[in-house]
């Protein structure tokens, strides 16, 4: 018997050819495909992306002349899962569209809440292609010639990040980047839009980071000294978080909420 299927689709104002490029080198998934977990390393012909249930193997067309960008993913409980994935040309700009299966046993709720993952995960891609194309500044970061296997994995959060002071609202944002470096805990990186910047002064404080590069602080009026951070130029690894503000969780509030 056919499974359900749903077929799911932004338009992109890039071209097929560009927005192809991008999208079919693996290590870029992680960029905007949350879905697919929290990193890709390769692993022969495969690669392993990291998910919540543990490493899964993913393995990725072939590179073609057709858009096509299906890859079948073998999750760690032994299930294998199929996604169609096309770049469809649409006069000088194109379409990204996949096809969501419904999976077995699966309820009303859980493929209607997927749909809404890969929803997101799809607008993800378009933003990213929509942004003037950056060519790399020539300023890699130093930290990786001493230290190579440091790990930095920055991805679209895909929950709402709130930040509150004393009860008001400094920060509210669906589009945050997650950071984890390491160890340490998962950092937000939240948009100016999404900040009241008003109640922000720029301190004289700053510190360095091999890795990420020169970091610039700011203080809340009437409140903690140095209570959040910014990369304004930072190291070509960490440019998705270029001018992004991110907040000390032990002078403010900061929660993560299903989007």
């Amino acid at each position: 018997m056919a499974r359900e299927a749903r077929k799911l689709s932004v338009s992109i104002n890039r071209s097929a050819a560009e927005a192809y490029e991008f999208l079919s080198v693996p290590g870029n998934f992680p960029k905007w495909a949350s879905g697919l977990g929290t990193s890709l390393r390769p692993a022969g012909a495969d690669w392993i992306a990291e998910t919540p249930e543990g490493p899964a193997t993913v393995c990725f067309s072939e590179r073609n002349s057709y858009g096509v960008l299906d890859h079948s993913v073998r999750l760690p409980r032994g299930i294998s899962v199929y996604v169609p994935l096309r770049v469809v040309a649409d006069g000088d700009g194109c379409k990204l569209v996949l096809t969501l299966f419904r999976q077995p046993e699966m309820s009303n709720e859980k493929f209607a809440a997927d749909a809404e993952w890969v929803m997101r995960d799809l607008h993800t891609a378009k933003r990213i292609l929509e942004e003037p194309m950056k060519p790399s500044t020539g300023n890699p970061a130093p930290g990786y010639k001493k230290h190579p296997d440091h790990r930095i994995e920055t991805k679209p959060a895909g929950v709402r990040v709130r930040v509150t002071f004393k009860g008001e609202v400094v920060a509210d944002t669906r589009d945050a980047i997650a950071m984890k470096e390491g160890a340490y805990p998962i950092v937000y990186y939240i948009p100016r839009a999404d900040v009241k910047m008003e109640r922000l002064v720029r301190s004289s404080h700053k510190t360095h980071c091999p890795f990420k590069g020169d970091a610039a602080y700011f203080s809340l009026k009437n409140g903690p000294e140095n209570a959040v951070w910014s990369y304004e130029q930072p190291y070509d690894e960490m440019s998705a978080i270029k001018e992004l503000l991110a907040f000390y969780p032990d002078k403010v509030d900061v929660v993560s909420l299903a989007s």
